[in-house]
């Protein structure tokens, strides 16, 4: 269990403070961690120019009682907050410039990090081709052990959700707005059917109601979340496009699902596959970038194997045990650093218990 009072710190800072969002990145690049800040003094906030004196004077108000409050009546609601540096804290956000530092959840809480993840995005208004397509890809994927994610918008995303609803897989709806306001309302069961097996994040707190401004950041979030995006329908001035250009931002992979050529719906997808865009035309395509056979058997060895592993080997074994991971990925979900890295991975390697394939990629033996 984590500490609860890292995460009053949190909420200290990112709900009472009058500190804006920008700035505590900036505070957090200054001070390194969330302590660190909260037991700064005056003559420290001092020296930061990009503070005001109402913020610093509300920084200084060093009182979590209104943030120990908040957190209980946050548990009541069985709403959990994963804040930055936490270990549940996904850690591919941080490719966002201006990340969120505290993330609301509700559902079935698990770690992102070790998860295999796949955005699906699309039109809201979308045909029956769009929708089967969708409910299919996530599906098979599910099945396979890959997270969906998706911003529970009518059309695409909703299909998205549904595919790995129905097969049992874990989903996660990213919302922009609160986890307790299920938006739009005529999603309510699809909504209640992700809290059961699945999970809906979002940073902003509960009761913010859903507004238009906050949606790209939302989709941020999305493109952020997973290895890999796929666009499933999408008009030439569709929203899915702008998180496919944050899919390239953040160095993902992106993927486009062709369509029939005089449909208004297939003109965003198609030309983001003429811009190099990789071309769906089954389940293997996603597959493969994942490193997953589609008829691939669970695969490991057995727990008295996997026992004799140090620490550090048995927290890799786990993370591969979900998806092959070059070294940097690996040093970015585990905390353990490049260099020490590399010993580790050898001697694994020396013991069967992983390998490495010609692309640099890591994976169970």
């Amino acid at each position: 269990m984590e500490n609860p009072e890292y995460k009053y710190k949190w909420l200290w800072l990112s709900r009472f403070s009058k500190v804006t969002k920008s700035k505590v990145i900036k505070l957090l690049k200054e001070f390194e961690t969330i302590d660190n800040i909260f037991s700064a003094t005056r003559k420290d906030y001092e020296r930061l120019s990009f503070l005001k004196e109402e913020e610093i004077e509300s920084l200084l108000i060093k009182d979590l009682s209104e943030a120990k409050n908040y957190y209980e009546m946050l548990e009541k609601e069985e709403i959990e907050i994963i804040c930055y540096g936490e270990s549940l804290f996904p850690k591919s956000l941080l490719l966002i410039s201006n990340h969120p530092c505290i993330i609301y959840a509700k559902g079935v809480i698990k770690d992102l990090n070790a998860i295999p993840c796949l955005s699906i995005v699309g039109a809201r208004a979308s045909d029956e081709y769009g929708k089967n397509s969708a409910l299919e890809i996530s599906s098979l994927a599910s099945e396979k052990g890959i997270c969906i994610v998706s911003g529970m918008a009518d059309g695409i995303d909703s299909f998205a959700h549904m595919g790995a609803v129905k097969c049992g897989g874990y989903t996660v709806a990213v919302l922009g707005c609160g986890v307790d306001i299920c938006y739009p309302k005529e999603n309510y069961n699809l909504y209640a059917n992700i809290l059961k097996s699945g999970m809906i994040i979002s940073e902003y707190p509960p009761k913010t109601p859903p507004e238009r401004f906050r949606f790209p950041e939302r989709n941020k979030i999305i493109a952020a979340l997973s290895l890999s995006t796929l666009v499933i329908q999408a008009r030439e001035k569709s929203g899915s496009l702008i998180t496919a250009e944050q899919t390239l931002k953040f160095g993902r992979k992106l993927f486009a699902l062709p369509g029939n050529f005089s449909s208004s719906l297939s003109k965003g997808t198609n030309l983001l596959i003429s811009k190099g865009a990789t071309c769906v035309t089954g389940i293997e395509d996603i597959l493969s970038f994942y490193k997953i056979s589609p008829t691939e058997k669970e695969k490991g060895k057995n727990e008295n194997e996997i026992s004799s592993l140090s620490e550090d080997e048995r927290k890799i074994y786990d993370i591969l045990y979900q998806k092959p991971l070059l070294i940097d990925e690996i040093s970015l979900i585990s905390d353990i650093p490049v260099f020490s890295l590399y010993g580790i991975l050898l001697n694994m390697e020396l013991k069967k218990f992983i390998k490495k394939d010609a692309t640099e990629h890591y994976s169970i033996n």
